[in-house]
This record gives structure tokens, sequence and C-alpha cells, in this order.
């Protein structure tokens, strides 16, 4: 029999995916150097893929360059159309796999080789349906599922490089107030690390962090308001057209960082304390201080008001008589727009953190316990539009489905779709088995299937949940 070689499309897929049968089309996927390149990757990139197509984000535009056009500081997004000079690059062998791990190139469109000769690996009619489908133009269905593999893939491998980032960022805040107790208020270190979150686009894979990974009250917990804010702010922002206050995104982010500096004139002893202290002790009352030392401290520095007023204020309710409300006297119109969110999210951070001495609770629980507290504890309309931009399910919950099947959310529901029916990565399905290939569910489209309810990641998974989440593949 003649041998028929024909080929199916696969888009995005892992590294760890790839077979000998396979002709990569184009790379797709990049670890963080290609994030925002130095002159090294850029040479390397000029060097080795001259004449192929190369497409790049440079500031807020996604443009279509040739190699010697990429600069400095420019985002690799994709390479294709591959020349026959560099077949070499395409064809899939062991050697070309250990060179493209080497070089973080991680994720590709690859045409897959199938042969009808055959038969005894696939049957026939299902090789002409695959033929048939990978010719014909995808459906709106079909595009919506590659688009959410492809951010589904994104999103865990940012995760992956934000871990480290949110470590050593929240290793960093404890060092400059532990230098503020001692007299030395110099922030730079933390500018950096905005820096790179920023430059990175990172925020909002380390905000899904935020409810998988232990944090401390203190440290890590500013961090986690930092991304939460700044991935949530700025989406607020096109959706009302207000003018931001903040002279760019990296002085966002800091604002949030900074809300709580005034910490750093509590004693290290309680303010590392593992214990939960009562509402009315001594020790509470020195932490409640903490926002009129932190306004002062930042005044001292000449930060601009925006970032003194979500220091001072954010523990300010919209009744500030209330005994949860302080510093004591302080005047709701007072609390600019920013702070009035920075409120909310530092509230969902404290209670979907994990600390040693509580359970958390789930994100959707979170936002349930929030949403009874708005138009009371919590500006109403700005709490309605970081449910909108969160979602019910934010990314990182973990829900059981219909079917019983148990997986973490990934996408959240925006443009007026239904906001219970998020996408679901599954990773352990409905018979208790945990899977090694994950299926990506679109609950917006998979209409037999619905969220039964929202589960404790810790009751799960222990505290392997951040591991379990980092091993997501789709395809």
């Amino acid at each position: 029999m003649k041998n028929d070689a024909r080929y199916i499309d696969k888009k995005f897929l892992n590294i760890n995916s790839l077979k000998s049968d396979m002709i990569i089309t184009a790379y797709t996927g990049f670890g963080e150097k290609y994030h925002s390149m130095d002159e090294n990757t850029c040479k390397f990139i000029q060097h080795n893929f001259k004449n192929t197509g190369i497409i790049i984000q440079r500031g807020e535009k996604k443009i279509e360059v040739s190699a010697d056009e990429v600069r400095v500081g420019d985002r690799l997004i994709r390479i294709f159309n591959f020349p026959p000079p560099l077949k070499k690059f395409t064809i899939v062998t062991p050697k070309l796999i250990k060179a493209l791990r080497y070089r973080q190139i991680i994720q590709f469109d690859v045409k897959k080789k199938i042969t009808l000769a055959d038969d005894s690996k696939r049957d026939l009619l299902e090789i002409i349906q695959m033929v048939e489908l990978s010719t014909k133009k995808l459906t709106r269905k079909e595009e919506k599922r590659m688009e959410a593999v492809r951010e589904t893939n994104e999103l865990v491998q940012k995760v992956n490089e934000g871990l480290k980032v949110r470590q050593n960022a929240s290793n960093t805040v404890e060092n400059i107030m532990d230098n503020a107790r001692r007299g030395n208020t110099n922030i730079d270190d933390i500018r950096n690390y905005v820096d790179n979150i920023t430059q990175n686009s990172s925020a909002d894979a380390m905000a899904a962090i935020a409810s998988l990974k232990a944090s401390d009250q203190t440290y890590t917990h500013c961090v986690d308001v930092g991304v939460i804010f700044q991935t949530t702010y700025y989406n607020i922002i096109q959706e009302t057209g207000r003018t931001s206050i903040f002279k760019s995104l990296n002085q966002a982010i800091l604002s949030a960082f900074l809300h709580d500096f005034g910490k750093a004139k509590i004693p290290k002893d309680i303010l590392d304390s593992t214990l939960r202290f009562d509402r009315d002790s001594k020790e509470m009352e020195i932490i409640k201080s903490h926002p009129t030392y932190g306004a002062e401290l930042l005044a001292k520095m000449n930060m601009p008001d925006s970032i003194i007023n979500m220091a001072h204020y954010h523990h300010v309710k919209m009744d500030p008589a209330m005994l949860s409300s302080y510093p004591e006297g302080s005047k709701y119109e007072n609390v600019y727009f920013e702070t009035r969110l920075l409120s909310i999210v530092d509230a969902y951070q404290a209670l979907v953190g994990r600390r040693r001495y509580k359970r958390s609770w789930s994100p959707p629980a979170t936002m349930r316990y929030i949403d009874a507290l708005s138009g009371v504890e919590y500006d109403l309309e700005l709490w309605e539009l970081f449910l909108k931009t969160m979602g019910l399910y934010p990314k990182g919950s973990v829900v059981e489905l219909s079917n019983n099947a148990i997986g973490f959310v990934v996408s959240v529901p925006h443009n007026g779709d239904d906001p219970e029916r998020p996408v679901v990565a599954v990773v352990r399905n409905e018979y208790g088995e945990d899977l090694e290939h994950h299926e990506l569910v679109d609950l917006q489209i998979e209409r037999d299937l619905s969220i039964l309810k929202d589960l404790d990641n810790q009751e799960i998974f222990g505290n392997n949940a951040l591991e379990v989440f980092m091993q997501i593949e789709v395809s």
C-alpha cells in the first residue's frame, strides 16, 4: 500500500508534548528573558531567524517585524514562516527539543503527521475527519477554544515565573520595613520589583497565586495587594472612563505595595506574631496605628498625595463610626476613589491569603462575603466594578463541576457573558483520578455542565494547590 502522508494542525503545544512525527510551523511561547529582551537576546533572534516572520509587542502595540528590526525591550510573541534554510528549526528531533528547552522556547504550533497506511493505530474514518477538520475554516467556537488554550498556557507559564518574583519582592518589603525602623526609608529596591512586574505583564498571574499560596500577614500581603490592585484598577479605569491619578502603571502598583508601610513602626514581635490578637487588646491598638504612621513616613519622603492617601485611609469604612474603621475621626469624603478600591482589595486578600493562625476562605466565598458588606462598609459602585473584573469565581478558584470533576478557574467571563460560567482547567476527573492531560472546559460553550460548588483548595490538594496549578497543560 502506498504511504499517503497527511498532517493535522495543533495549536499552542507545550514543549513537553513535542514528538518526532511533528513539524513546527510557529514558535508561540517563550521564557522570561524574551518578555523584555536585552541586547544579547536580540542578537540571538537577529542571528538565527533571518527571513522569518516575527511578531513582537512594543509598548502597547503588537507588530510584525523582521529579525533585524527587533529592539531591546521588545516582547517576543511569535516566530513563523520559516524559510527553507531554517528547516532544521522545524523538524522535531530530540536534539531540537533539547536546544529549544535550553533557549527557553516552550510553546509551538505544529503539524502532526498521520499515515493512512497505519490502520493499526487509527481508524480510517477518524483520519479522514481529522484531515477535513484541519482544512476547513475554524468556527467561532473553535477560535474561542484556541484562544482559551493560549491564554491558559500563558497564565500557567507566568504563574511559574511570578512565584519567585513574589517571594523576592516580599523579602524586599520586609527589608525595607526593617531599614525604616532604623531610620532609612529608601524604597529603590521595591521599585525594581515593581518595574519587573509591569514590564513582564505578570500582575494578573501573581494575583492568581494569592489564593493558592500561603502568605504572611504583612510582607507577602503587601505584594499580593499590589498586584491585585493593579490588575483590577486599570480595567476599572477603562470601564468608567475615569482619569487615573497615577502618572504611570508603576506608580499605581507602588502605591498599593506601600499601603501598609506604617507597619515599619510597629514592633517586629507584634508584627510577625502568629497569634490572633483580640479586638480590644493592646497589641491590636498598636497595629491599628499603622495607617497614621504610614502617612507620616510617606509624607516625609515627599511621596505623591495618592500614595499617602492610600496608606492613611485604606481602613476607613463608609460609616467611620464603625469599630472596624480607623484612624478614628476620619471622614469618608477624604478617601480617594483609588483608596476605596484598595480597601476592597485589602479585605479580599486578607481573607483568601492563608495565614499561620487562620484558615483561608475560597475566593468565591470571599466575593460573596464582601458583596454582603458592599454599600455598608465598602463603596457599592466600586465593589460592583471589582466584582465584574475579578469574576464570581476569580482565577485560581478550585471548583467542582456538575459531573463531579474538579478543576481550577483559569479565565473569567467578560463582555456580557454569564458570570456563573468561567473557563475551568479540569485536573481531576469524576472518578477522583488525577489527570496527566488536562481538559479545558469553557462553560459558556459546554452548556450541559455547570459549577456545582466552590472548594477549599487546601482540603482538596493540601499544601500542593499551587504546585498542581503550575502543572496544568492544555492543548
